[in-house]
């Protein structure tokens, strides 16, 4: 089942991480005459990145991914993936790349056995390409020729991408740099910890020597088969890299002693002491590339990709369903979503928390269904005579639907009632949306039952613990206190505070109110008080 998005159609989801999901999609433009083919249609493959609507929605995010879009648009540099469009359609920010055939690095090092190192010529050749392209990056300047300030700050090896000709490219320029902006905006500590570097850990300004520090942290990995600063926690991991504490390189066999140099001088705590700029860090690598690497890095690759057909049919994934935040159903749950679209929802998946209900002292309004052939009603008490069938459809979609305090499924979703029923209580909840209610009278026939979502107002929310805590919300790690939330709900929201460190965790529920002074400070320690 493929997609129209826009002016493309989505094939299959090749990636997804936290803040999109990147889709193999066909651009299709004009038709055309062809001597040799005959009547023909434009057609070029690209990856179109949908930004999760969590992030989406928050306007001032939107105003910085527009910016760094528009600047990440501008860098024409084969180490570093073309950006062809970008912009905002169905509720959902997008941004169109050339699509390169191939697979990332962390995938390369994946494949490599426990304690392996990448080869030493194919390790520089990546080092070195991915230092061209920041240099260009980096070197960039605005119309009256002061720098434009481009960074990547999410440099790892995520988003290195190798293709099956040998290429290397640079992926996620903008969209990373507008993330990093609006976590600091927020006071929200995110990204991937061990490629971090001390600035970035400890929210300092940020610099293209971000970028050397996670370059560097590559190269170790590339060079030695493991990462300097992973540790068994997340915590000891931000601890690590904020005070850079690794264990430092020898001369290895086959690894000169200039190499060692340069990945200790990347990995310096402090920017001033790494190197000036990424091209000194390319003219370092430069008298060592291998004229043989890129071909045996694009024989590698080609052992890992998969077989890959033209137009494969992947079930729409939570990406499809513009909403708040993504609600991380378990894969059956989420298969029987779509299969409400157009059978009968009667199996009960396992749901996440929901919204808290804000609209249950409304006046319940109420709707006719109208008269219509009878159908047979599937289900609990199968072989009745069903009624009517609902169509039920919310604004936006991806609301769980309950009918009589039964769970059906997540809108658009049909279902049938038995002969005899004279009405039904139906609720949509939407993480972020009021709950809404509707009480259908029912006579023979479907009805169509359209319910628009209202938007909950948001607060923020400041969390601060002794001793300090990672904050977990909705099953996802948010950052470590002290920490600043925006854009939370009214209603009972429940956080989870843990230190694995010291084996301490805590849930705590708060009851945010819109404007009001949100504030959660918790002993971890100490006693259960219950309030907050």
């Amino acid at each position: 089942m493929q997609r129209v998005f826009g002016q493309y159609r989505l094939l299959e989801r090749i990636g997804t991480g936290g803040m999109a999901e990147v889709y193999r999609a066909r651009r299709e433009g004009q038709i055309f005459f062809s001597r040799r083919m005959g009547r023909r249609k434009f057609s070029r493959e690209v990856a179109v990145k949908l930004i999760l609507p969590h992030l989406s929605m928050d306007e001032s995010f939107r105003e910085l991914f527009s910016r760094e879009a528009h600047l990440a648009s501008l860098l024409d540099h084969p180490n570093i993936v073309d950006i062809q469009d970008y912009g905002h359609l169905d509720r959902v920010d997008f941004i169109v790349m050339e699509y390169v055939k191939g697979v990332d690095l962390r995938r390369i090092l994946k494949g490599l056995s426990s304690g392996e190192s990448l080869p030493l010529s194919e390790s520089i050749c990546i080092l070195y390409r991915v230092a061209r392209g920041l240099a260009f990056a980096h070197g960039q300047t605005d119309p009256v020729d002061a720098p434009a300030g481009i960074i990547h700050c999410d440099l790892s090896p995520h988003n290195i991408l190798i293709s099956s000709e040998g290429e290397i490219k640079i992926a996620d320029f903008g969209i990373a740099r507008a993330v990093q902006q609006d976590l600091t905006r927020t006071g929200t500590l995110r990204g991937k910890a061990p490629y971090m570097s001390p600035e970035q850990v400890e929210g300092r300004p940020l610099d293209h020597r971000s970028d050397l520090f996670s370059l560097g942290s590559m190269a170790y990995q590339m060079f030695t088969g493991r990462h300097p600063f992973t540790r068994p926690s997340d915590a000891g991991t931000l601890a690590a890299v904020r005070d850079a504490l690794l264990q430092p390189l020898t001369p290895a066999p086959g690894i000169p002693e200039d190499l060692v140099d340069l990945v200790h001088s990347l990995l310096e705590r402090d920017p001033d002491r790494r190197p000036t700029d990424a091209a000194a860090v390319a003219a370092t690598l430069e008298p060592f590339l291998d004229a043989q690497s890129e071909r045996e890095l694009a024989d590698r690759v080609r052992r890992e990709l998969p077989s890959m057909t033209d137009d494969p049919e992947p079930l729409p994934t939570a990406a499809t369903l513009p909403r708040p935040r993504s609600s991380r159903l378990p894969a059956s749950a989420a298969i029987l979503a779509m299969i409400a679209v157009s059978v009968w929802v009667l199996t009960r998946p396992v749901v996440p928390e929901t919204a808290v209900p804000m609209g249950k002292n409304l006046a319940v309004p109420t709707a006719t269904v109208a008269p219509a052939d009878r159908e047979t009603f599937a289900g609990e008490g199968a072989g009745r005579e069903a009624s009517a069938f609902l169509n039920i459809r919310t604004e936006p979609p991806g609301a769980e639907i309950s009918i009589d305090g039964e769970f059906v499924g997540r809108s658009p979703v049909r279902t049938g009632q038995p002969a005899g029923d004279k009405g039904v209580t139906i609720e949509a909840s939407l993480y972020g949306y009021r709950s809404e209610t509707r009480a259908i009278g029912l006579e023979t026939g479907p009805a169509e039952v359209a319910i628009d979502m209202v938007l909950l107002p948001t607060s923020t929310v400041r969390i601060g613990a002794v001793p300090w805590a990672e904050v977990v919300y909705r099953g996802e790690s948010l950052g470590y206190t002290p920490l600043t939330l925006t854009g939370i709900p009214v209603g009972n929201r429940k956080f989870l505070l843990r230190n694995e460190a010291m084996g301490l965790s805590r849930e705590v529920t708060l009851l945010v109110r819109s404007g009001g002074a949100n504030m959660i400070y918790e002993d971890l320690q100490g006693p259960l008080d219950g309030t907050n």
